[in-house]
């Protein structure tokens, strides 16, 4: 009896024993410490792999383990207020004049250029060859690009996409979507690096800006100013005070370019204010 006995029981201490070690799948026998172990190794490196680059500092991750639950959530979202409050201070470094309403908008506004108050487009003359007086080959040159282009606000601004005038010299006049109270105006032009010659010889340099209610009013004399090449390409002038009237008509008086004899050349202008109390 005591040999059946004992037998039996290392029969069962040999079959516990193995159960223990049964081998995994890759051959290695199973141990509890280790799989526990793999488990949490695996959610630290999810933690710090997937948590961690979403915007949490290590500060954060310290407090997260040294701190209740109740001071964590509370450091979180002041994280989280800050964030936001850095996108919000991001927005205001967007230009000014990309934040205003523009009325000498053609494609929604409906402001229109008054051509017979307007100069000429620039169509440079290059000479085709000529046998006999009679012309043999004639350069072809692509249309000038009207005045309106400036009513259409491309975006991007492309090299090329702007008004020509013929000389330093000129006069653009629009007349508005709406009567406003004129605030601001934007004149653009490209940087020196896309240009054709890389300078900004043909920019506008010197201008005033004229404007009147009615078609048969006076013009009146809103502001002289400066387009500076070393600045952003489309920069906002401000209206004085005193000189913010409703206007509906708008000119536009170029007294020079920054050094270009042939032509000058314009690739935006807006016109910003609010709405007249009559047209809202």
């Amino acid at each position: 009896m005591y040999r059946v006995l004992k037998k039996q029981k290392s029969g069962f201490d040999s079959r516990s024993h193995r159960a223990q070690d049964l081998p995994n799948e890759t051959g290695s026998p199973v141990k509890p410490s280790r799989t526990l172990l793999l488990v949490v190794l695996l959610c630290f490196g999810f933690f710090f792999n997937v948590v961690v680059p979403i915007g949490f500092s290590t500060a954060i991750m310290r407090k997260v383990f040294t701190r209740s639950s109740e001071d964590v959530w509370k450091h979180l979202e002041e994280h989280q207020y800050n964030e936001l409050g850095e996108l919000r201070s991001f927005e205001f470094h967007q230009p000014l004049s990309e934040t205003l309403d523009n009325f000498a908008l053609e494609t929604l506004m409906g402001a229109r250029i008054r051509y017979e108050k307007t100069s000429e487009p620039y169509t440079p003359e290059e000479p085709g060859l000529n046998l006999f007086g009679l012309t043999v080959i004639s350069s072809k040159q692509p249309p000038p690009v009207r005045p309106r282009t400036l009513l259409q606000d491309w975006a991007p601004v492309i090299p090329g996409q702007c008004w020509e005038y013929e000389g330093s010299k000129g006069h653009l006049s629009a007349e508005l979507s709406h009567s406003i109270i004129i605030s601001h105006v934007s004149t653009g032009y490209i940087t020196k690096n896309i240009t054709r010659d890389e300078t900004t010889s043909t920019a506008p340099r010197t201008f005033s800006v004229f404007g009147k209610q009615n078609i048969e009013d006076p013009d009146f004399c809103l502001g002289t100013f400066q387009y500076l090449p070393s600045g952003s390409p489309l920069q906002l002038f401000e209206i004085a005070d005193h000189h913010r009237i409703v206007v509906k008509y708008l000119s536009l008086q170029i007294q020079g370019n920054w050094n270009k004899i042939q032509y000058t050349c314009i690739y935006s202008f807006r016109v910003h204010g609010k709405l007249e109390l009559h047209d809202l």
